[in-house]
């Protein structure tokens, strides 16, 4: 009897001792989601009001959403709630003494924050290139065609290089493939000019090549 009784009377004390740090935890997610839930609520509704809605467009790359589907202010509320979630999972997984959990979710929630961080710097670089290029394109001249394109590939390219090393995803990769792009375009660059104006550059050095045999003369 005291062989089936010993391990039972252990195995019995353990889960009572557990209870406390479970129902802990459980009160710590219950409590998060509340809390989530009316702040993720206030987020979209601010957002909404403030003409969140209308990001895609204004990026141009999409439209406005229509009735019955999912909005971006929506989107931006349900991220907040899901942080407000990975926090309250960490701590919970602290109360349950789960450390190797916790230690995963904390270095999750932090490469998600430097990914959303990344994704906010391209979507303003997006921004700001297609401002830079709608204000390049009132020129009517042939210029005025290849300003917009090359101001728009420009800041996109810089603008993807600062959010994928922001995300942390093989930073010199990114440096060395930004500095072959920009020694690219200036070689390409470059070449243009020396093409396009060979006719003024050659009569540039045969009036410079005058010029010295005269004044050796």
């Amino acid at each position: 009897i005291e062989s089936i009784s010993a391990p039972a009377s252990q195995m019995l004390t353990t889960l009572l001792s557990a209870v406390p740090a479970v129902v802990t935890a459980v009160l710590v997610l219950f409590v998060a989601f509340l809390a989530g839930r009316f702040v993720a609520s206030l987020i979209t509704d601010l957002l909404t009001k403030l003409g969140f809605n209308a990001i895609l467009a204004v990026l141009g790359v999409g439209e406005e959403p229509a009735d019955g589907k999912q909005t971006p202010s929506e989107v931006a509320g349900n991220i907040v709630l899901a942080g407000v979630l990975l926090f309250a999972a960490i701590e919970a997984s602290n109360a349950l003494g789960f450390q190797d959990l916790a230690i995963i979710l904390v270095e999750f929630t932090a490469f998600a924050g430097r990914v959303i961080l990344g994704l906010i710097i391209f979507a303003l670089g997006l921004y700001l290139a297609n401002l830079a290029a709608s204000a390049l394109q009132k020129q009517s001249t042939v210029e005025g065609k290849l300003l917009p394109f090359a101001a728009r590939t420009s800041i996109l390219v810089l603008a993807a290089a600062m959010g994928l090393q922001q995300m942390g995803l093989a930073d010199q990769i990114i440096t060395i493939a930004f500095g072959l792009t920009l020694g690219s375009v200036a070689v390409a660059v470059a070449i243009a000019f020396g093409l396009g104006a060979k006719d003024i550059a050659a009569g540039e050095v045969e009036r410079w090549l005058k010029n010295i045999r005269g004044a050796r003369k």
